[in-house]
């Protein structure tokens, strides 16, 4: 009187055979899991890039310029107050 594939033949069949419900969805997470790091292993990587180039990446490649290594960028902040020292509290 109904199809295989209707609806309540679906809801039949998976009130009847639960644990079968369930071992068919962890079946189908692990393959998209899968297929998921598959296809994207190639796309996603650690390394960063600018589209643009932000005013801190101009500054870098200047004292990189100036200094001839990436390595040697030091920075320093000078902190001044109107009045009283570091030590008081």
């Amino acid at each position: 009187m109904f199809s295989s594939f209707s609806p309540r033949a679906l809801a039949r069949s998976s009130a009847d055979h639960p644990k079968r419900v369930i071992w068919l969805w962890v079946a189908t997470l692990i393959v998209a899991f899968a297929v998921i790091g598959m296809l994207l292993a190639d796309v996603l990587s650690p390394a960063q890039s600018f589209v643009t180039t932000p005013e801190g990446q101009r500054a870098a490649n200047q004292i990189e310029k100036i200094t001839g290594s990436p390595d040697a960028v030091v920075e320093q902040v000078v902190v001044t107050a109107s009045k009283g020292t570091f030590a008081d509290a």
